[in-house]
């Protein structure tokens, strides 16, 4: 398929249909919650107690949880992105788990990696940037921008301050934007025709507002700093190159830097170290403090040629699954497969979406990964002896268009396809109002039998005791599930339970970080997920699904999905 971040793929439309367990619980408290995430003043009475749930035997521990999402989401992990170091560090630590709880390897040739080609994009040629008729040295003095049209262009370099484009606006709408409200726009007054754009990075006064608060073009509210929206606007204007300088607020060195793989620009994008363009055009830092200081464009023509030269293009990528197996005891359903997975992948560092710098994929997916290495302990520890074997997948390159899954499902399985009866994809389950997980796909308004999964969580939940809630949720094509359902596997995504007026603000930005991951949240996840799991493992799951089917429906809230893909991301030619 092609590569487009999850936010911008369809989420699909919303099924009127919901599981309300309804069940009160009297737990214990927890002391120790409040020193690894708990949100302030939440209660951790969360029904953990053995009054409660005596009978449900061995649960997830959300403190073990919680310590792996702190290390994935580290620094030292750089974002996780396939194919890069941290990406790397991601799968080595997914493998070492594997290997540390005894599970067999499933992937190539004995191991736990299972190997597969992503679409990626790579130089031909070493690049060229002159300026001023002097020859940069790459990659000292400049980077070029992943995704970045393959051409050579020529042209007077004009200072477009910050590339920024708003149009007039009512400030009721938006009153937050300190930009004036008869619109403001950084090219007003110069002619960008046969052009190279110099646009410094951020916005003025690297005041967020802006970026946040302020109308961006064709409604990609939060992204008016993204380096695909500032380089759509270049060409849009009659740039023929644009390069990208670091504003005052940050230090002059050049940066790597990507627009959205869904667009590739028809002009090459490199970025150059200030202290270059400074030595051309020595006013640079004074035309940038002018627009500090009024909040009015700047524009200048330099009067100083630049040469800008990428040669470029799509190339495979060679990546890892991470893939590991608990075989089945019973003598006829060893031979059933139930899948768990979550991607091991996510942003990166100084991508399109977090152009700030490290993102940093607490929630999306470093919850999940590290409930899916959970819940893989959890059968390893637990005194249950699978009937059917389990499959455990940290799946890589989800973020880039589910390639990871969809080799596995397609190409790769570990067992036959036709033998998984169920697969779980758990994707972002550390953040939320705390109220259990919401299924996407484990329903269809078509099939009255496909909500099979959901009964079987529901209805475990319910005979334990558990409080958590499950809910139903339409299917959509944004995660790792979907490759699976499309050739024909029971499949759901499971998301923590959004909350009330389905927002998820650190989507997919630097700020989706530890600070927000509540152990509540991951305990209600985990809980689900494990009830659930447990009697598919040993074949028992019809036990269950009278109680979930006596459940009344209730209208559903708005999906996080369903909201960030309206302020998504996707630009085309």
């Amino acid at each position: 398929m092609i590569p487009t971040n999850k936010q911008a793929r369809r989420a699909g439309t919303m099924l009127l249909a919901a599981l309300a367990l309804g069940m009160s619980a009297c737990g214990t408290d927890d002391d120790s919650a409040a020193d690894g995430g708990l949100d302030s003043g939440a209660d951790t009475d969360t029904g953990t107690g053995t009054d409660t749930v005596a009978d449900a035997g061995f649960l997830p521990d959300p403190q073990r949880i919680y310590d792996d999402i702190a290390v994935l989401a580290s620094e030292e992990y750089e974002g996780r992105m396939a194919g890069t170091a941290g990406g790397a560090k991601a799968l080595e630590f997914v493998e070492a788990r594997f290997q540390e709880l005894g599970l067999v390897p499933a992937g190539d040739d004995g191991t736990f990696r299972q190997a597969f080609a992503m679409q990626g994009w790579g130089l031909t040629a070493d690049p060229a940037v002159s300026v001023a008729g002097n020859a940069l040295a790459y990659p000292d003095d400049f980077s070029v921008f992943e995704f970045s049209a393959s051409a050579d262009r020529t042209g007077e370099m004009v200072f477009a301050g910050y590339g920024i484009s708003v149009s007039a606006y009512d400030q009721a709408q938006y009153p937050d934007c300190p930009l004036p409200a008869s619109g403001y726009s950084d090219y007003k007054g110069v002619s960008m025709t046969g052009k190279i754009a110099v646009i410094l990075r951020h916005g003025p006064n690297d005041d967020e507002a802006i970026n946040k608060g302020c109308p961006a073009p064709l409604g990609l509210q939060g992204a008016l700093w993204d380096h695909t929206v500032k380089t759509w606007v270049a060409y849009t204007r009659g740039a023929r190159a644009v390069i990208f300088v670091n504003d005052y607020a940050e230090d002059g060195e050049h940066y790597v830097g990507g627009v959205s793989s869904s667009y590739t620009p028809p002009v090459p994008v490199v970025s150059v170290d200030r202290g270059v363009i400074e030595a051309a055009v020595p006013d640079l830092q004074a035309w940038a403090a002018a627009i500090d200081a009024d909040l009015a464009p700047n524009p200048h023509a330099t009067g100083v040629a630049a040469a800008v030269s990428v040669k470029g293009g799509a190339t495979n990528v060679v990546v890892d699954n991470a893939v590991a197996a608990i075989p089945g005891a019973d003598p006829v359903l060893k031979s059933e497969v139930v899948v768990v997975g979550a991607h091991l992948d996510h942003l990166g560092m100084s991508s399109p979406m977090c152009p700030d710098g490290l993102c940093p994929g607490a929630d999306d997916n470093a919850s999940g990964t590290a409930t899916m290495l959970e819940l893989a302990r959890d059968v390893v520890e637990s005194v249950i002896t699978p009937a059917r074997t389990i499959v455990f997948v940290g799946f890589n390159a989800e973020e880039e268009g589910l390639y990871g899954s969809t080799f596995y499902a397609t190409a790769g399985p570990a067992y036959p396809i036709e033998d998984t009866v169920a697969m779980f994809s758990v994707d972002m389950v550390g953040m939320g109002d705390g109220e259990g997980l919401e299924l996407y796909g484990a329903t269809s308004a078509t099939d009255p039998d496909a909500s099979w999964l959901a009964d079987i969580m529901a209805g475990a939940a319910a005979t334990k005791g558990l409080p958590w809630q499950v809910e139903l949720m339409a299917p959509i094509d944004a995660s790792d599930h979907a490759p699976f359902a499309k050739v024909g596997v029971p499949a759901a995504l499971a998301m923590s339970h959004s909350f009330e007026d389905g927002d998820h603000t650190t989507y997919h930005t630097v700020d989706d970080t530890i600070d927000d991951i509540s152990l509540e949240v991951l305990q209600g996840s985990a809980e689900l997920l494990w009830v659930a799991l447990e009697p598919l493992a040993l074949g028992t799951e019809d036990d269950y699904v009278s109680s979930a089917k006596a459940l009344p429906p209730s209208p559903l809230r708005p999906s996080r999905l369903a909201v960030h893909r309206r302020n998504s991301l996707s630009l085309s030619r």
